[in-house]
Formats: structure tokens, sequence, C-alpha cells
């Protein structure tokens, strides 16, 4: 089982600090429409820039070395509590923990950190970031960009 069994979909935030610090936030909701939230899973770390191209295509390297959940709500908390999320019989709202286990069966968190994530993007000057292929775990990275169908698409608070 997975995370996505267990809620109706999920938004992922990644942001970038200016002293090299990352976090990396998966919000969870109970419905497709990404409004009725549930749980956080939540990692924060360092990322380093390689730039791989001189047509804006740059590696990423992201490396987390925490990792909590939390969760949102009484719903949120119940449900965690239901399934002995990541071995822990208690979640309390709005209060994030540290997975106590990483058993697939009871755990779907990506950890144990430290995780490390490898990936190439292409910056579009001013107005956002795409990732050209899926967060990469502890594998080499990827050498090309597929520009027509990117997997994750934010923007940025300021311009680059």
């Amino acid at each position: 089982m997975t995370r996505q069994d267990w809620f109706a979909s999920y938004r992922l935030e990644l942001h970038f600090e200016q002293a090299r610090l990352l976090s990396r936030r998966e919000h969870y909701f109970a419905d497709s429409h990404c409004i009725d939230s549930r749980a956080d899973l939540i990692y924060s770390g360092e990322y380093a820039l390689q730039i791989t191209s001189r047509d804006y295509l740059y590696g990423i390297d992201l490396t987390f070395t925490d990792q909590k959940v939390e969760p949102l709500n009484e719903a949120g908390s119940a449900l965690l509590q239901q399934l002995n999320f990541c071995g822990q019989s208690v979640w309390l709202p709005l209060e994030a923990q540290t997975p106590l286990i990483f058993d697939r069966a009871l755990c779907s968190a990506s950890g144990p950190v430290p995780l490390k994530n490898f990936n190439l993007v292409r910056i579009t000057r001013g107005s956002s970031l795409e990732f050209g292929a899926d967060l990469v775990i502890e594998n080499e990275r990827p050498t090309e960009v597929d520009s027509s169908e990117p997997t994750l698409l934010f923007f940025p608070q300021a311009e680059l």
C-alpha cells in the first residue's frame, strides 16, 4: 500500500532557500480537488546546483536529512492512527512527528533519511522550473530534459 491508496490526491511543494536549504512538503487530501486536507509529509535538507548545459539546464542534488509526518486535523490524525502509520499508534493533530519505522506494509514514507535525489531541470527565465524526470533515489542523474512533459512545474515567488 502507498500513501496514494489512503488519500484521494496530493500536492508536492519544493522550497529552495538562499542558504542552500531545502524543504519538500507533500500535502495529502481526502478529495480529488485538493481541498479537504489530511496530512503532510515534510522533508528538510540541502540542495546543490551543478550546471550541465548552456541552455539553462541545471543538475540539482537534493539531500534530505530530516523527515516528519504531520496530521493537519482530527480526521488526518484518526486515519494515521487507524493505519498504525509507520508503526506509530498515536498521531496528534498539528504535531509533526518523525516516523518510527519504514516497513513498507505500515509506512510508505520514502525514508529513511538521509535521502538523496538527483534531477535535471530546465529553468525558464522569470517564470518556472520544469523537472524533466521523476526524482530518482540514489541513482544516476538524468542526462536530458523531456521538455514536452515535465513531471513537476512550479512558479517561484521572485524572479530568477
